[in-house]
């Protein structure tokens, strides 16, 4: 018989703080055995305990301390140059960035049919715009925003392609 408190079974355990018998994927391992609080649990208490008025006071001290010695800014100088800001780690957060706007336009343009309303194109996803159908209300689209964020602007706004965009705004089309 093992004398541990919350075994695994089955590849299951009991959480020591909620009590539900969850997956060992849903405990953080420490060394040879999983913690007895499941992560959820484990974020709660974390993100109550850095409120705490005692743990806040002694992060802003070591803060300060921190500080105050040149050493330390001068090690996280060395540290910026030497490893963040290498072209191979821009272009890296570069290339993540393009591939999360990609992945949010394309969840506004499936939100607004995937077609231009003009002709009904609908093959490239950088050759499709967003028309705000009345200019006075718009408030622009942010493309550093979720696209749950920017679905009231969406809702103003019709999907077409550049073309038939050029079109309208040069007064040869109407929507």
């Amino acid at each position: 018989m093992s004398n541990v408190k919350y075994p695994v079974v089955n590849g299951k355990k009991q959480c020591a703080d909620c009590k539900q018998m969850k997956p060992v994927a849903q405990f953080h391992k420490a060394r040879k055995h999983y913690t007895t609080s499941c992560r959820s649990c484990r974020a709660i208490y974390f993100a109550e305990y850095r409120q705490r008025p005692e743990v806040k006071s002694a992060a802003l001290e070591y803060t300060r301390a921190y500080r105050k010695d040149p050493t330390h800014r001068e090690k996280q100088n060395e540290n910026c140059r030497r490893y963040r800001k290498t072209p191979a780690s821009k272009s890296i957060r570069n290339a993540a960035r393009k591939a999360w706007t990609a992945r949010e336009k394309q969840k506004a343009v499936d939100y607004k049919g995937g077609k231009c309303v003009g002709c009904g194109y609908g093959g490239c996803l950088a050759a499709l715009d967003f028309h705000h159908l009345n200019p006075k209300e718009k408030e622009g689209l942010k493309a550093h925003w979720s696209f749950e964020k920017n679905r009231k602007e969406l809702d103003k706004c019709v999907l077409v392609c550049v073309r038939c965009h050029r079109e309208v705004h040069a007064g040869a089309r109407t929507l």
